[in-house]
Parts: C-alpha cells; structure tokens; sequence
C-alpha cells in the first residue's frame, strides 16, 4: 500500500505522518529537495530522484508513506504512474488542508517566512484529489 500525505507546507504533513503512519516506509520529497539549487532544472531532478526511491521502496517494503505537496493532479499522475508500472497495489490520499491561521501558526513555530497571501494563493490553485487519478481512498484533513 502507498499512502499520499499532500499539503501545502507548515500544513502539517509530517506530525499528520508521524501519528499515523510510524510504521510505514517513509519517503519525503524534502529529502530529496535540500541542496539543490532551486531551478527548473533542479526541482526536476529532486522529483526523479524522489521517483526513483518511490520505486525502489516499492520492491522492498509492503506499506510506505509518501509525503509531498503535490498541489496539482499532473503532478500526482507521474508518480502514480511509476507506482503502476512497478507494482499494483493499493493507493490512498490525505490532503492535510488546515485553515490560513493553522498554517501560519505552524510557519511560525518552524520559523519559515509566510504570508497569509502567499498561503491563499497556494489554496486557490490546490487540485483536490479524486478517484479518476487512481487512489483507492480519499481522505481531507482539515483543523
């Protein structure tokens, strides 16, 4: 099983993961983002570097967690289409969609810098998931 965790950052994907899922595998896209510099060419390469251990995480560990933003569908059709290509197994999302105020008051306890505008904007270009793109499950997450 693959679970999604998605969200906006400081929504609160990791703790969400963390009181849920302990015990799963856990591949995180923030792993695969530090120093890379941030260019198109470098987020490319952190997203098939985080494709490529998806997949070998597929053919070692029977439950794993992947945590990611993936605000868009097209973003999440990549990797669950190197999910398919390597395993058939079942496939469940959780959007960690808290309030602006949730999300600035995680920001601030981590310290990073963000805008309640900044935030919105990010909300109003989220593509909620569905089950057209292959999960099993739906799950939204809100305070």
């Amino acid at each position: 099983m693959v679970i999604f965790v998605i969200g906006l950052p400081c929504s609160g994907k990791s703790t969400f993961i963390q009181n849920n899922f302990s015990d799963f595998y856990k591949i995180d896209l923030f792993d695969y983002q530090e120093n890379i510099p941030r260019t198109v060419e470098g987020v490319w390469t952190s997203y098939e570097n985080c494709k490529d251990a998806l997949i070998e995480a597929l053919l070692n560990h029977e439950n794993i967690v992947f945590e990611h933003t993936l605000f868009k569908a097209i973003r999440r059709e990549y990797y669950i289409q190197a999910i398919q290509a390597v395993k058939k197994t079942d496939m469940v999302i959780y959007l960690i969609n808290p309030s602006t105020s949730r999300i600035l008051k995680n920001a601030k306890k981590r310290n990073v810098l963000m805008s309640r505008d900044e935030i919105e904007q990010s909300k109003k270009i989220l593509e909620i998931p569905n089950k057209k793109e292959g999960f099993k499950e739906i799950h939204i997450i809100k305070d």
